[in-house]
């Protein structure tokens, strides 16, 4: 018993439902606006792997257009293109274990 309690029994019910081929139930505890910028986050996080520029990557994640580099310097997409893959990385190398917890302990 601890402050945890009710995350376990929530996936416990999540795990049953998949078990019995039942609907399961959405997760509640990642507002759909950090879902997405997870998403986002893993998506620019395989294109740095894969060698993109912080440019192919927005194009590819933001379906941005090529800009020349001028123009790119002082794009918003930059910035957030490079914050991305920078808390990405961040999750990838051991930082998920926060999305666990964070909610409930403060």
């Amino acid at each position: 018993m601890d402050q945890l309690l009710q995350d376990r029994v929530d996936a416990l019910h999540r795990f049953h439902d998949v078990l019995f081929g039942r609907r399961v139930r959405p997760d509640r505890h990642l507002p759909l606006q950090r879902k997405r910028h997870l998403i986002e986050m893993l998506r620019a996080v395989d294109g740095n792997y894969a060698g993109a520029s912080y440019q192919e990557i927005a194009e590819s994640v933001f379906n941005t257009k090529r800009v020349n580099a001028i123009s790119w310097k002082s794009a918003p997409q930059r910035d957030t293109v490079m914050r991305r893959v920078r808390t990405g990385l961040a999750l990838v190398n051991g930082g998920y274990r926060t999305l666990l917890y964070s909610h409930r302990i403060r």
